[in-house]
């Protein structure tokens, strides 16, 4: 069987292809019919691999990373592919493919192909609430969600903090959480710009100190709220249509900006926001002014738009 693994959910791909592989290994009880194959390999070697035959097992596996990225490999790939005995299994892992290429085309009509991609809203949070019972510990949907807020969208990182809170008996506190895990940047300063759009400028301005005092420098703060502003502009320009692929923007951070939109965050707004920060922005670089002034001042008038 050929199959095809892709996708921008890293954590999810990696697990499949670790169960995977951890299935080949039980059946097979050795790794001698195992074969890993990058895209650095040349064409000598992946036929070997794809197309050889072992006397030491019954059955082989290869995994076959990013071929797309060896257009040499690529261009007889499909052919070799034709010609792989039905006692090797193939897997072919795609990190970053483009799924406007005819090679996309060609696994999802030729493999059983699996596309991984990022967890959004109640499909995160439902993530996190059965990965925390995977390890033998409790986390209700209210502090799921209150922990992918603070820790951000990625399941590698999110799986961490679980398996560290997990240590700690069989229900994860919010206490808990706030005493062991670290908030992420952006996920901070989301919440930031948040509390300023929404007038609470005490708030923000608190939020802003936590962030000084793990000393982020305010450059790095700016920059956080210019990136977040971008996203905005997006989502408040596209109205009812959705963001283009092309902008890289993960599902979990669009949904979030949705909401800040639908609560009132035009794209008016936004434009002025935008015009604002990039003034302030170009004067933090060509002038000598105090740069936690400056966004602080920022800040202030963000909560008063």
């Amino acid at each position: 069987m050929i199959k095809t693994f892709t996708g921008t959910n890293s954590f999810s791909l990696k697990r499949a292809l670790d169960q995977a592989i951890a299935e080949y290994l039980k059946l097979m009880g050795s790794d001698m019919g195992l074969e890993r194959i990058d895209a650095e390999a040349d064409m000598q070697s992946l036929q070997g691999s794809l197309l050889g035959v072992s006397f030491l097992v019954s059955k082989k596996m290869v995994v076959l990373e990013d071929p797309s990225l060896n257009k040499a490999l690529l261009e007889k790939l499909p052919e070799l592919l034709t010609q792989v005995y039905e006692d090797t299994d193939v897997i072919i892992v795609e990190h970053k493919l483009d799924k406007r290429t005819a090679w996309n085309t060609y696994l999802q009509k030729n493999t059983s192909y699996t596309l991984f991609e990022e967890l959004r809203g109640g499909q995160l949070t439902s993530w996190v609430v059965s990965y925390t019972r995977s390890k033998q510990s409790e986390l209700s949907n209210t502090d799921a969600l209150y922990l992918v807020d603070r820790v951000g969208p990625n399941q590698q990182l999110l799986s961490m903090e679980i398996e560290k809170l997990s240590c700690l008996g069989n229900k994860i506190t919010r206490e808990a959480i706030d005493e062991l895990t670290v908030p992420s940047m952006q996920s901070t300063v989301f919440n930031l710009l948040d509390a300023a759009m929404k007038g609470r400028l005490d708030t923000a301005l608190q939020m802003y100190e936590e962030q000084r005092k793990l000393r982020v420098e305010p450059q790095a703060i700016l920059a956080m709220i210019i990136w977040q502003l971008h996203i905005l502009a997006l989502v408040a320009a596209s109205g009812n249509s959705s963001v283009p692929s092309e902008a890289k923007i993960s599902p979990f951070v669009l949904d979030k900006s949705r909401q800040l939109v639908k609560n009132g965050m035009g794209l008016g707004r936004v434009k002025k926001l935008v015009a604002k920060t990039r003034m302030l922005d170009n004067k933090m670089k060509t002038v000598a002014v105090d740069a936690d002034e400056t966004v602080t001042y920022l800040i202030a008038a963000i909560a008063s738009q």
